[in-house]
């Protein structure tokens, strides 16, 4: 599904959140399935997941219309982020907290800072 303004390096291109991106995104992707120039589609993030995911909502109205929309269709799939919870990633996680931490507490340089940098 290309999108000819989706060149950010174009001036005519106007200026556009991540968010307003996304939901632009989401929109022509609802478009296309309901023309059938998609035959499917399937979504492991979604913008705010952690309100859509992870607890049970089966007795709570959804009041994001994307969503809704989305997962009316018979041939969508959206689950929430699982890369996050693998064992591999929870390990590596936890090794490099615990590791970023006694280097703090013993003054040494920190490995994984990330500094910000001057706007």
């Amino acid at each position: 599904m290309s999108d000819p303004t989706d060149n950010p390096q174009d001036p005519a291109t106007p200026a556009e959140s991540p968010v307003q991106r996304a939901l632009r995104l989401k929109k022509a992707a609802i478009d296309a399935l309901k023309s059938g120039q998609l035959g499917g589609l399937a979504i492991d993030v979604y913008e705010q997941e952690a309100d859509l995911f992870f607890r049970d909502l089966s007795s709570e109205i959804i009041t994001d219309d994307v969503f809704q929309r989305l997962i009316g269709f018979p041939n969508v799939i959206v689950t929430g982020h699982q890369a996050f919870f693998t064992r591999e990633a929870i390990s590596t996680i936890s090794e490099t907290t615990i590791e970023s931490i006694s280097d703090f507490a013993a003054g040494k340089p920190l490995s994984n800072e990330i500094r910000a940098q001057p706007s």
